[in-house]
């Protein structure tokens, strides 16, 4: 497991390579703020697709704005940010 700050990078990373080079990244998390970055999450439970969503360019904006925000302060309790 990463650190919030090493986190925080990796998801740029990801981010970065996904707009600029236009790959697709599949990333499996239980981790709801990572989660609520990525442009589509489909979540799994017992061997089933539950649902599939698709986030608006607003509203992955305003999430990653909000994640860099949160590196300059202390990280959210798991049960603030919630998981998958």
């Amino acid at each position: 497991a990463l650190d919030s700050k090493a986190g925080q990078e990796v998801m740029r990373q990801f981010i970065a390579l996904q707009e600029q080079e236009k790959k697709t990244v599949i990333i499996v998390t239980h981790d709801l703020g990572v989660a609520k970055q990525c442009n589509r999450v489909i979540k799994i439970a017992d061997g089933m697709v539950k649902s599939d969503v698709l986030h608006s360019q607003e509203a992955l904006l305003a999430e990653r704005k909000k994640h860099d925000a949160a590196l300059h302060d202390d990280p959210p309790d798991i049960e603030e940010e919630g998981e998958l």
